[in-house]
């Protein structure tokens, strides 16, 4: 099983952040971050959340509760609802990818391109 701060390593390396980007996305230094990776510090609950977000995954997964990593992956792997469409497993791996200004735009885009359909609030 892999510890969370591999599990930190390996998603902020999947999506391209350096130690740098990641720090300031948190408000830490790049240090902490190598810190948490290597295991060598304990990571205060306020910040595995704003980790998870920084890096477009769950607090769950990075603290090895659970396999599914991805935000998109958890919702397409919920019991209660698999999704079959290849079109939204697209759309939701490559969110994933994406900046929190960008799936910004994307939402503003899909509001107006799609006007007929009652979107739900945001959370």
């Amino acid at each position: 099983m892999k510890s969370i701060g591999e599990r930190i390593r390996e998603e902020r390396q999947k999506i391209g952040y350096t130690l740098e980007k990641l720090a300031n996305e948190i408000g830490v230094t790049p240090s902490t971050i190598l810190k948490y990776e290597n295991g060598s510090i304990n990571i205060p609950s306020d910040k595995i959340e704003k980790l998870s977000v920084a890096l477009k995954t769950t607090p769950a997964y990075l603290m090895g509760w659970t396999e599914a990593h991805e935000v998109g992956h958890a919702l397409l792997h919920s019991e209660d609802e698999k999704v079959e469409s290849p079109r939204f497993r697209w759309v939701a791996r490559n969110a994933k990818k994406m900046t929190d200004e960008e799936l910004g735009r994307l939402q503003k885009l899909m509001e107006v391109a799609f006007s007929e359909i009652d979107f739900d609030e945001e959370d």
